[in-house]
């Protein structure tokens, strides 16, 4: 660690009150985002900073961003082909991700961010069988709550594509395009009726 990294560890080490505790976390956050780069260690300290405050959706999102990014470039990397199971560090990145996702859901304050916390998290459970199953039942579910929205269309038709299921995707597109049409010649213009057809 350099001379700024190594000040600031160990004024964290030190017993802090928790205000002062969360000025120092935060400031290893922005030294392990901007030069130093450190992707493993900054992983660290997010999770530290949620541990001492919950609330903070910013920090969250970028945790479950960098675990995002830590499993795309595990699996880059030639050691990234171990079988996944519970005890691979993929698996674990991806419950890690999940769990936060889920939070972040869960702690949705609208609609918009209720639907889109959905939706994120649809990719990372396709990594399992029960996974898989319960991606399907959260884009139903999103389905049903949003009808016409695009987003929920474009992840559904994304979801069956990356399973290898492209009739799946292409009968969904088609439906969707039908409805369109039909909503059009009624005279039903809805917002999200032209992100259908695009």
């Amino acid at each position: 660690p350099d001379g700024a990294e190594q000040s600031w560890l160990q004024l964290e080490a030190s017993p802090l009150p928790r205000s002062l505790r969360l000025a120092v976390l935060r400031a290893l956050q922005a030294l392990y985002e901007g030069q130093s780069g450190d992707a493993q260690r900054g992983l660290r300290v997010y999770r530290e900073i949620l541990l001492e405050d919950p609330d903070d959706d910013e920090t969250r999102r970028r945790l479950i961003s960098g675990l995002k990014q830590a499993i795309v470039q595990r699996a880059a990397a030639p050691d990234g082909m171990v079988p996944d199971s519970a005890l691979t560090p993929d698996a674990a990145l991806r419950q890690d991700a999940v769990l936060h996702q889920r939070e972040v859901l869960l702690r949705a304050p609208g609609d918009d961010q209720r639907r889109q916390a959905l939706l994120d998290l649809v990719p990372l459970l396709e990594h399992s069988q029960e996974g898989v199953r319960e991606a399907e039942t959260l884009l139903e579910q999103a389905h049903r709550t949003w009808p016409d929205h695009g987003e929920v269309l474009t992840a559904q038709v994304d979801h069956y594509r990356r399973r290898g299921n492209a009739n799946t995707a292409r009968v969904l597109l088609e439906r969707a395009q039908h409805g369109a049409r039909n909503a059009v010649l009624a005279g039903r213009l809805e917002p999200g009726l032209f992100q259908t057809l695009e």
